[in-house]
């Protein structure tokens, strides 16, 4: 009973301090924070199943990733910086056909999207 009390009590200081969930907390992501990364939410304010990648890497076709992001990303966030002195990315957008084809709703680095624009929530098909 003693474990489960002390549990309760962090996590209630946990959040009166403000706590950041960790990336598994949030999505499933292993990159919370990380310059560079791109996560996307099947869910707004960064819920639901996540997909993550590394500014550099495109994805031409949802279908092919798991979590069953196809038509179904509702929140991206994103962080400026990269690796390797490359100096990271300026902007990456979501295509709603696959291959970087459609309409486009293009995102900066550093900046996050808890809930999408109407045309293109539960549209994208891929990012490049």
């Amino acid at each position: 009973m003693r474990v489960k009390a002390v549990l309760v009590a962090a996590a209630a200081a946990g959040s009166l301090l403000g706590f950041t969930p960790s990336a598994s907390a949030a999505g499933n992501c292993d990159h919370y924070g990380q310059p560079g990364y791109i996560q996307m939410f099947t869910g707004g304010n960064f819920t639901g199943n996540c997909y993550e990648t590394y500014y550099w890497n495109t994805v031409p076709d949802f279908r092919n990733v798991p979590n069953g992001m196809n038509d179904s990303i509702s929140s991206v966030r994103s962080w400026s910086g990269g690796s390797f002195g490359d100096g990271g990315f300026s902007d990456a957008s979501l295509w709603t056909d696959q291959y970087g084809r459609g309409l486009a709703f293009t995102f900066h680095s550093g900046e996050s999207w808890p809930n999408l624009p109407s045309w293109i929530n539960d549209k994208a098909s891929s990012l490049y």
